[in-house]
């Protein structure tokens, strides 16, 4: 009848609709992960620098790129730039992703200036500094729960010189 084929199409359309408003409500992760692989990360290697005085000095007997290789595989950094693509996913969607990636590497005034200058980009840079607060926890948080599996890792390999 009609009433019933008028219910089957406002059922689809319905469909339809929530679809797409959940499509929207966050980004692709291919986007963010571009965004992410596609990032400086000066703090990496700064990071590293610490850990390494604090590791190096501590275990003294072992090659500092032996600690280095060490730090780095139990801390699992490919597993932090997951949990960082998924902070990106669920805070923006494809199109502010977009805008992220064409302000990314470029001089920090560039970058600014694309996020800043018309009123939705001012409000995406805010959000940007918000999510980015979230990211440094994100990470911090799992960097500490490695710590562990990194200095078990450590002392197994220095165990020759201790004895």
């Amino acid at each position: 009848s009609r009433t019933d084929a008028l219910m089957f199409m406002r059922k689809i359309t319905f469909v339809v609709l929530l679809a797409v408003a959940l499509a929207a409500c966050g980004g692709s992760k291919d986007k963010a992960r571009e965004l992410v692989e596609s990032t400086r990360d000066d703090g990496f290697e700064s990071r590293m620098d610490d850990l390494m005085k604090v590791f190096s000095s501590h275990y003294w007997a072992l090659p500092d790129d032996t600690i280095r290789e060490t730090v780095i595989e139990k801390l699992d950094m490919e597993g932090i730039r997951s949990l960082i693509v998924d902070v990106y996913a669920d805070h923006f969607n494809n199109e502010e992703l977009e805008v992220m990636i064409r302000a990314n590497n470029k001089s920090l005034e560039e970058t600014e200036s694309i996020l800043s200058s018309p009123e939705e980009g001012r409000a995406l840079f805010d959000r940007v500094v918000e999510v980015q607060a979230v990211i440094d926890q994100v990470t911090e948080d799992a960097m500490k729960a490695r710590t562990t599996a990194v200095i078990e890792a450590l002392d197994k390999l220095n165990e020759p010189y201790v004895n």
